[in-house]
């Protein structure tokens, strides 16, 4: 009997001295990059990783994909903005390193098609970045053309991306998301945050997110945890854990580009002194504002089997330099303080109806976490808040609820998404993320020559 546990927790590495420089000099450049603040972006309140498959641009099919380029037009004037094509094979990604073991397991560095754009290609750029509607007969200085328009039906505004085939525009230079490798840690460099943790761990234990005003908030986050409280059927023995520790692994494949860092990890875990290999692997993905940590579980029994309970959390250990921060969720509408100071922990919080997501704020800066879970889950869980507040630690989270019936044999996977924001929290922000205003950008295609 055992238990295959997969988590993709990125094993990479870090420098600490160079760290620092390079930080504060690639934010700077990014934001020289990215133009002004005077500028126009019909869209710039969206949070939105746009991904848009070779499928549905029909017109540049078979096009080189060095060849391609995407640029937006802003005051009449056209620019080049930071994109790049993810290539597929086999329902994978490919990439630009591959381990002995990734190989192995079936991934590449290159497709079978000598780099032709194809229909299962994915074309990622950020909706921030799109701009306005070029005039009629305008100048895109390329062969190619297509237009990419994106509507939001939250703001009713519409957003202008242009792909363009052999064309004399330069590429955009800007790269949101970086990543250093230097042992022991691994160091993540992206627009609005670096992130940070320890060599084969299942935790992270630095965040630090860029605020408006241009300075870095302290590091936020001790380290992420899913506390957990599981119970033997037959014996009635009961044990406390944190899936986090449990969780080794190594990196298998990665590719570093200007819009996302996607890097996959195969690992296994020691649960309750059973050692378990993992035999596959999952896919955890950087973007400028915005970080996607998949976990996967592959059973070959049913829990409720063995377990009478198996009750777990999603939390954020606070780093205490972080502190005084504030909690929101849609039922603590008005936060709650998080200080640090409360002998007894027990703040007034509504922890008694779900939540899909919840945020921390600190001044100049906010971080939404929310967990997506599949659907037939979701009736069946508690999602409730949960805070702990004392001297001796500072806890927020969301209580999953018993998942003991729900893990049957099979594959099961969920997604911690964070979202990264450089503002204090205010109602209405929550909006500009699709999970949460449930409004998904309208894109419509044309060919213009």
């Amino acid at each position: 009997m055992g238990l295959l546990l997969m988590h993709n927790r990125s094993i990479i590495f870090h420098r600490t001295a160079f760290f620092i420089c390079l930080v504060f000099l690639f934010a700077f450049a990014l934001d020289r990059a990215h133009g002004s603040s005077a500028e126009t972006h019909p869209l710039s309140l969206r949070e939105d990783a746009v991904v848009v498959t070779g499928k549905d641009l029909s017109a540049l099919l078979g096009a080189k994909i060095s060849s391609l380029n995407l640029a937006v037009v802003i005051n009449g004037e056209l620019r080049p903005i930071p994109f790049q094509v993810d290539e597929m094979r086999n329902g994978s990604h490919v990439f630009d390193w591959v381990s002995p073991l990734g190989a192995k397991e079936g991934f590449y560095t290159q497709d079978e098609d000598g780099g032709k754009l194809d229909g299962d290609d994915e074309l990622v750029f950020m909706a921030f970045d799109l701009g306005e509607r070029a005039a009629a007969g305008f100048d895109f200085k390329s062969g190619k053309v297509a237009e990419l328009s994106f509507n939001d039906p939250v703001s009713g505004k519409t957003g202008y991306a242009y792909l363009l085939a052999d064309s004399s525009l330069p590429k955009s230079q800007a790269d949101y998301v970086k990543l250093e490798i230097a042992p022991p840690r691994y160091n993540i460099f992206a627009r609005r945050y670096k992130y940070s943790g320890l060599a084969d761990r299942g935790f992270f234990d630095n965040l630090r997110i860029a605020k408006s005003n241009g300075d870095w908030t302290p590091n936020l986050i001790l380290r992420d945890r899913t506390p957990g409280h599981a119970k033997l059927r037959l014996v009635g023995f009961s044990a406390d854990f944190d899936f986090y520790d449990l969780i080794r692994g190594e990196v298998i494949a990665r590719k570093d580009g200007p819009v996302r860092l996607l890097w996959r990890c195969a690992g296994g875990a020691d649960f309750g002194g059973l050692k378990i290999k993992a035999k596959g692997s999952t896919e955890q993905v950087f973007y400028a504002n915005r970080i996607d940590i998949p976990v996967a579980m592959d059973l070959p029994f049913n829990f409720d089997s063995i377990l009478q309970s198996f009750e777990i959390k999603g939390t954020l250990l606070l780093d205490p330099a972080s502190l005084p921060v504030m909690f929101y969720d849609k039922n603590n509408s008005n936060g709650v303080r998080v200080d640090g100071k409360s002998e007894t922990g027990n703040p007034r919080l509504v922890n008694d109806k779900p939540i899909g997501w919840f945020a921390v704020s600190s001044p100049g800066a906010s971080l939404y976490f929310m967990v997506i879970f599949p659907k037939e889950w979701i009736p069946k869980l508690k999602r409730t808040a949960y805070m702990e507040d004392t001297p001796k630690r500072s806890e927020v989270g969301c209580e999953f609820g018993d998942l003991v019936h729900l893990l049957s044999k099979g594959f099961h996977e969920y997604i911690l998404r964070f979202y990264i924001l450089s503002d204090d929290f205010q109602w209405g922000n929550e909006k500009r993320m699709p999970e949460i205003s449930e409004q998904s950008l309208n894109l419509t295609v044309n060919e213009l020559r």
